[in-house]
C-alpha cells in the first residue's frame, strides 16, 4: 500500500530538536488522513492513506490546524500505512503512545506534568477542538525511545491508561485499539499546547523497562484467556460432533458455541465496565454495548457502531464478520468452514459437502417424475410406466420418539421447510421485505436481531432485472453486506407459471442443476409474485391447489422453505386475494400494510406450529444507488428499516439543507400542477426538487443526506425508485 506525503514544515516557534525527543520519532512518517472516512476502503470516495513525520506534528503544537472535525488531520503512530486494527497489530511500528482525555480532565499543563513524572519521559500535550476553559478536553502523546511492535502497542496503550487512571485522570479507552486514530493540534474556541516543564531532562519512553511488570501480567492473562478458550472450543468440539450425527452442522452455530461471547468482544478490544461494555469504536466514551442473559448475542447503542456498519444486534460471528473480514460473510464463512473441524478431522466445509454429494447420489429424480408428466399412468422412454409416490403409514409411537422441535430459518418468523405467505396492497413495501429476508438469509446477516440460518436462496422473481438488481444494490449498501462474492443468492431470468406442472418441473431440474454444481442446498424459494407466477384462476379452489401441489414438490426436494409474495384482495382486511384454499395450505401467513405516514408493518396472521411474533415496523429508508440516470441525477432505491409508528406531525429538522429541502417540498406541494395529492400524503417529483435547489444554488450532492434526514424524521418516504418524494403531513 502506498502512501503521499503532507508537505507540513516545523514552524521556527517551535524548534523540535530542542526538545531532546528521539530522532526516529521525528524522521518517521507516520500513518494518516483528514476527516474521519479518509480511507482506500471507504464506500464514498476512497483515497490513498498519507504521511506525516513526527517532526512536523511537533511544529503544529504551535501552528495548529483550524478547520471542522470532518476535514482534520489525524495520525496513527505506526509507519505502516493501514487504518485496518489486524494489519496494524501484524506490522506495525510504533513510535509513541497517547492519551485522550475528554471526561473532565485537569488543567493542560498539570496533566502533562503528572505523567512524565509518572513515566519519567516526555510528554506532549495540546487540547482538542472541542475543548474550553471550564472543560480542557486534551491529547497527551508520549513519544517512545525504541519503537513499539504492533503486537504490543494495544497491551501498552492499556498500561498507559491504567497509569492515567491510578493519578486520578480519565482516559478514554478507544486508544487502546491499534488502529484509532488520533486528532492532531486543531484550534477551536479555546486552544493550548505544552510540554512538562522539565523537558530538557528527559526523552524518549522507555516502555520496555517501564512497563515489564504490567507487561508480564499482561502475558499470564492472556495465556489464561487464551487456555479458557481452548476449553471452551474442546466442549463446542464435542457438540458439534453430537450436531453432524443428526445432520445439524452449521458454522455459525459451531463458532459461537466455541467463542465464548466476552473473550471475542475483549478480543476486538472491546472494554467491560460492570455489565456494560464500550466499543473501540466509541466517540463517547460511555459503555454502550451489552449482552443478553444467555451470554449469545450483544446488542449496541453506540451510532458510531451503527455508522461503521456494524449490526445493531448481533453474535460471535457476527463480530468476526466485521472486524476481521471487513464485513464480507462470504469470507467470513469460509474461514470458519476451514477452521472448525469434525472427529475424524473433516473441516466442516468438507464434511458439508461429503454429506451434500451422498444425499445427490442417494435420491432419486422421483420429484422430476411426480412433476414431469401431467398425465398419470404415462410411458417413460425406457419403457416403464411413471410410478405415483408410494402412499403408507407410520406408527405414531416413532414419530414421538422422534420428537424435534422447530427448526427455524429466520428466528421466531420463518420455519425451515415450510410454506410462507405475505401479501398485501400493491406498493405497501411486501417485496422490499421478501428481498429484505432474501438476502439476509442468503448472507447469514440476522434480519433485524433475529437470528438466520444462512442457505443458498433461489429468488423467482415477475419482475424485470434492472428493479430488482436495484433493490438488493440498495440492501446490500444499507447493510453493508456484499452480495458478490461467494454470496448463495439467485434470480430467476424470467417467471414461471408454477400451476403448470411441466413448469414446475423445469423449475426443479434447473435449481437441482445449480445446487449441484455450486454444492449449495436451497433453503429458500421465493416466488415474487403469485400473480406473475400463476396461469390459473386465482378464484378456484382447484387451480390453487395445483399450485400448491407444485410447491410442495419443490419444498419436499430440499427440505427448503417456499415463501410466496401475493397481492391482498379487494377488502384487505379479509387476507390475500383469490381462493382461500391457499391460506388453509400454508404455515405462516403475514399481511403487509402501509400507513399514511409510511410505516411499513408486517403483521403474523397464522403461524400453525409456532408462538405468533410481535408486528415489526419499518420505514423504506432512501438509498443513493452508485449511478445516474441519462440527465446525470443520481438513481436511487430504498431499504426496510425498523421503526415507530408516529402519531402526528414530527419535529422539523435542525439541519440547514434537511430544512431547505422540506421548505422547498412544502412549497411544491401548495401548488397543484406540483405534486399528486392523496390520501398518504402528497407525491412530489424528485426532479422538480432539484431544479429548485439549483436555483437556490444547494449542492445537490446533499440531498441524499436531506432526504435520509427527513425521512428519519417522518417527514417523507421515497418511491418509485427514487423517482417520487411523498410528503406525508401538509404545510
Amino acid at each position: 500500500m502506498t502512501a503521499s506525503v503532507v508537505p507540513l514544515h516545523p514552524s521556527p516557534a517551535i524548534d523540535a530538536g530542542a526538545l531532546g525527543l528521539p530522532r526516529a520519532f521525528l524522521e518517521a512518517r507516520f500513518c494518516s488522513g483528514e476527516g474521519q472516512f479518509h480511507s482506500p476502503d471507504a464506500k464514498r470516495n476512497p483515497r490513498a492513506l498519507e504521511t506525516i513525520t513526527g517532526a512536523s506534528i511537533v511544529a503544529m503544537l504551535g501552528a495548529p490546524q483550524r478547520v471542522d472535525k470532518a476535514h482534520a488531520r489525524w495520525a496513527i503512530f505506526s509507519d505502516y500505512p493501514s487504518r485496518r486494527a489486524e494489519e496494524q497489530r501484524q506490522h506495525g511500528r510504533f513510535y509513541a503512545l497517547w492519551a485522550d482525555l475528554d471526561n473532565t480532565p485537569p488543567e493542560l499543563q498539570d496533566a502533562a506534568d503528572r505523567l512524565a513524572d509518572r513515566l519519567g519521559a516526555t510528554v506532549l500535550a495540546y487540547t482538542s477542538a472541542s475543548a474550553t476553559k471550564d472543560n480542557p478536553k486534551a491529547r497527551l502523546l508520549v513519544p517512545l525511545a525504541a519503537t513499539c511492535p504492533g503486537e504490543r502497542f494495544e497491551a501498552c496503550q492499556r498500561i498507559l491508561n491504567d497509569r492515567l487512571k491510578a493519578l486520578g485522570i480519565t482516559p478514554d479507552r478507544a486508544t487502546e485499539r491499534a488502529n484509532q486514530v488520533c486528532y492532531l493540534p486543531n484550534a477551536g474556541q479555546f486552544y493550548a499546547a505544552t510540554v512538562e516543564e522539565d523537558v530538557l531532562a528527559m526523552g524518549g519512553f522507555e516502555w520496555r523497562d517501564t512497563f515489564a511488570a504490567e507487561l508480564a501480567a499482561h502475558d499470564k492473562a492472556e495465556a489464561e484467556r487464551w487456555e479458557e478458550l481452548e476449553r471452551r472450543q474442546s466442549e463446542a468440539r464435542a457438540k458439534t460432533r453430537e450436531r453432524l450425527k443428526t445432520g445439524q452442522v452449521s458454522p455459525i452455530v459451531a463458532y459461537n458455541d466455541a467463542h465464548p461471547l466476552p473473550l471475542v468482544l475483549e478480543a476486538h478490544g472491546y472494554r467491560q465496565h460492570g455489565t456494560r461494555w464500550l466499543s473501540p469504536l466509541s466517540e463517547s466514551g460511555t459503555p454502550g454495548v451489552t449482552i443478553t442473559k444467555d451470554g449469545t448475542r450483544w446488542h449496541t447503542a453506540h451510532e458510531s457502531d451503527l455508522a461503521a456498519g456494524l449490526p445493531e444486534w448481533g453474535d460471535a460471528f457476527d463480530l468476526l464478520k466485521f472486524w476481521e473480514h471487513n464485513g464480507d460473510p462470504g469470507a467470513a464463512l469460509r474461514a470458519v468452514g476451514a477452521m472448525m473441524t469434525t472427529e475424524d478431522g473433516r473441516t466442516l466445509t468438507e464434511f458439508n459437502q461429503d454429506r451434500y454429494r451422498e444425499s445427490q447420489r442417494a435420491e432419486t429424480l422421483e420429484a422430476f417424475d411426480d412433476l414431469g408428466d401431467p398425465e398419470e399412468g404415462a410411458v417413460l422412454e425406457d419403457g416403464r410406466k411413471r410410478q405415483s409416490r408410494a402412499f403408507g403409514f407410520v406408527p405414531v409411537g416413532d414419530l414421538v420418539a422422534d420428537l424435534r422441535p422447530v427448526s427455524w430459518l429466520v428466528r421466531g418468523y420463518l420455519e425451515a421447510d415450510s410454506l410462507a405467505l405475505v401479501y398485501g396492497e400493491p406498493g405497501h413495501g411486501k417485496s422490499f421485505l421478501a428481498i429484505d429476508l432474501a438476502a439476509s438469509i442468503a448472507t447469514g446477516t440476522p434480519w433485524h436481531g433475529a437470528e438466520t440460518n444462512p442457505g443458498a436462496v433461489f429468488y423467482i422473481a415477475g419482475e424485470g432485472h434492472n428493479g430488482l438488481s436495484r433493490r438488493f444494490k440498495a440492501w446490500e449498501l444499507h447493510r453493508g453486506a456484499s452480495l458478490t462474492v461467494g454470496v448463495p443468492l439467485y434470480a430467476s431470468k424470467r417467471a414461471a407459471p408454477l400451476d403448470d406442472k411441466e413448469s414446475a418441473a423445469e423449475v426443479l431440474r434447473v435449481v437441482d442443476d445449480l445446487a449441484t454444481e455450486t454444492g449449495q442446498t436451497p433453503a429458500l424459494i421465493v416466488v415474487d409474485t403469485l400473480a406473475r407466477c400463476f396461469g390459473g384462476d386465482e378464484n378456484s379452489a382447484t387451480d390453487i391447489g395445483a399450485f400448491v401441489t407444485n410447491l410442495d414438490a419443490l419444498r419436499h426436494r430440499w427440505n427448503a422453505t417456499v415463501l410466496v409474495v401475493h397481492h391482498s384482495g379487494k377488502d384487505a382486511a379479509r387476507g390475500a386475494r383469490g381462493s382461500t384454499a391457499l391460506r388453509g395450505a400454508v404455515d405462516a401467513e403475514y399481511r403487509v400494510t402501509k400507513d399514511p405516514s409510511g410505516t411499513v408493518t408486517l403483521e403474523a396472521t397464522k403461524m400453525k406450529d409456532a408462538d405468533t411474533p410481535g408486528r415489526r415496523a419499518f420505514r423504506l429508508a432512501p438509498v443513493e444507488l452508485p449511478l445516474t440516470d441519462d440527465d446525470g441525477n443520481p438513481v436511487w432505491s430504498c431499504a426496510p428499516v425498523p421503526t415507530e409508528a408516529r402519531a402526528g406531525a414530527p419535529k422539523r429538522p435542525k439541519g440547514k439543507h434537511p430544512r431547505r429541502v422540506l421548505d422547498i417540498l412544502e412549497s411544491l406541494a401548495s401548488f397543484p400542477d406540483a405534486g399528486e395529492s392523496g390520501e398518504g400524503g402528497c407525491r412530489i417529483a424528485l426532479e422538480g426538487v432539484r431544479r429548485e435547489l439549483d436555483k437556490a444554488g444547494v449542492d445537490r450532492r446533499r440531498v441524499s443526506e436531506a432526504l435520509d434526514s427527513l425521512a428519519k424524521l417522518g417527514w417523507i418516504f421515497v418511491e418509485d425508485d427514487g423517482e417520487m418524494v411523498n410528503l406525508l403531513h401538509s404545510p
